[in-house]
Formats: C-alpha cells, sequence, structure tokens
C-alpha cells in the first residue's frame, strides 16, 4: 500500500510532463512507428488516446467527484475501443467519437481551471499551457470528425483518407490561424464549427497568456516589495573595497 501511495504522488508531481508525453505520442506517435498505416490507426492511435485519458485522470485523482467522472469515462471508452475491434459496429464509432470529444471538452476545462488557479509562473505551468493548445487541437479535430460522420462530405480537399490525421491537422491550422485553405468547409455546420475553432483558439492564445504574464508580473512585484529581497539586493556598507 505504502509503494502505491507513493507511485500516485510521484505521478502526481510530473502530472503535467506525463500528459504531455501523452499527448505528443497522439499527434506524432506515426511518424516513430516502422509499421502500416492500417496497423497504427487501429491498434496504436486508440492505445494513445487512451493513455492521454489517463493521464488526465492523474490531474483530478485527488478531486472525489471529478475522479468519479474521469473513472466512468476511462471505463466507457475502453469499453468501447475493445468492442469495436471485437465487434465493429458502425453507430459505435459515433457513440465513441462523442465521448472522446467530452471527455476533451471537460479535460481542457480542468487544465483551465488549473493554470488560472496557479499561484506562480514556473516549468509546470508553462507544460500545463502548452498540453492546453494541443487538447484543444486534438478536441477541435475530434469535433470535425464527428460532423463529417455524421453530415458526409461537410469537408472537402487534400484528405489522405485518414479522417484522425486529416481533421486534426485542419483543426490545428484553423485554431492557429494559419488556414492553409487545402481542407475546406462545405456544410453551414462545418463553416459555423471551423468558426467556432478560430474563436476558441484566438481566445486560449490572448488569455491564458494574459493570465501566465499577469502571474509573473505579480510574482516579480511582490519579490521587489519583499524586505528581505530589498535587504539583501543593497551592498552592506560596513563591507569596504
Amino acid at each position: 500500500m505504502e509503494h502505491w501511495q507513493s507511485f500516485k504522488k510521484k505521478t502526481y508531481r510530473l502530472r503535467y510532463r506525463l500528459l504531455l508525453f501523452s499527448l505528443l505520442l497522439t499527434v506524432f506517435g506515426d511518424l516513430f512507428l516502422p509499421v502500416n498505416n492500417l496497423t497504427y490507426f487501429t491498434y496504436f492511435r486508440p492505445l494513445w488516446l487512451l493513455l492521454a485519458v489517463l493521464a488526465g485522470w492523474n490531474l483530478v485523482h485527488k478531486n472525489p467527484k471529478k475522479n468519479l467522472i474521469y473513472k466512468g469515462l476511462l471505463i466507457l471508452l475502453t469499453l468501447g475501443e475493445l468492442t469495436n475491434h471485437i465487434v465493429p459496429i458502425e453507430r459505435l464509432d459515433i457513440i465513441k467519437e462523442l465521448a472522446y470529444l467530452v471527455f476533451f471538452t471537460i479535460f481542457s476545462l480542468e487544465l483551465f481551471h488549473q493554470i488560472r488557479s496557479a499561484t506562480k509562473v514556473n516549468t509546470s505551468i508553462l507544460t500545463a499551457v502548452f498540453c492546453g493548445l494541443i487538447i484543444l487541437g486534438i478536441a477541435g479535430g475530434i469535433g470535425a470528425m464527428v460532423i463529417e460522420t455524421i453530415t458526409p462530405n461537410s469537408f472537402k480537399g487534400n484528405l489522405m483518407g485518414d479522417q484522425i490525421a486529416d481533421f486534426q491537422y485542419f483543426s490545428f491550422i484553423t485554431m492557429t490561424t494559419v488556414g492553409y485553405g487545402d481542407i475546406i468547409p462545405m456544410t453551414i455546420y462545418a463553416k459555423k464549427y471551423t468558426v467556432f475553432m478560430t474563436l476558441v483558439g484566438n481566445f486560449y492564445s490572448i488569455v491564458v497568456v494574459g493570465i501566465i504574464i499577469g502571474k509573473f508580473t505579480s510574482s516579480t512585484i511582490k519579490n521587489e516589495e519583499n524586505p528581505l529581497n530589498r535587504h539583501a539586493s543593497h551592498k552592506d556598507p560596513r563591507i569596504t573595497n
């Protein structure tokens, strides 16, 4: 029991680094595994997504209510992935995509709350900010995939055939307002969703950066106003050259 508690404390202390690792695997994992696309997207991509869900649970396991919600989502998504491999069901894909979308939406809100609640800016918080941007990109891609699944041909352009990779790419270039134009929303739902993603991306960039700058400035002012710091910064007049 002691070993388990020690392990939980250690993983919680490294929660943002573990989360970043799982998210980078989700986005870039296919570049490093020497397997064909079908094998990767059938077996490895779901594994990386579930690993990200597990890393997300590590953020909230100290909160009983949130812990219960995240555990339920983790079990639901794991069962969905296993069922999909044993007995592929078309409607199950939509339910699974919606479950992932709900999870990553809740996940991004929780991460934003933790960033806003932080008392000082350090490496962990900067890692959390970067994780938040990646999570929004992944969630945006899943949302676009749900729209395409429900209303086919909602998006057109240079699509490679792998919906996850295509819409993940579309999400990131839309949220960062790069917008190459190689994938185009065609239906009213796709266009409105694209506008929403752009708004979310700009909101995150402006508000979160503002929060980080505000916390850093506040911390600097407090340090300068601390009498001990002011005393240490002045040279002792009794010391002569």
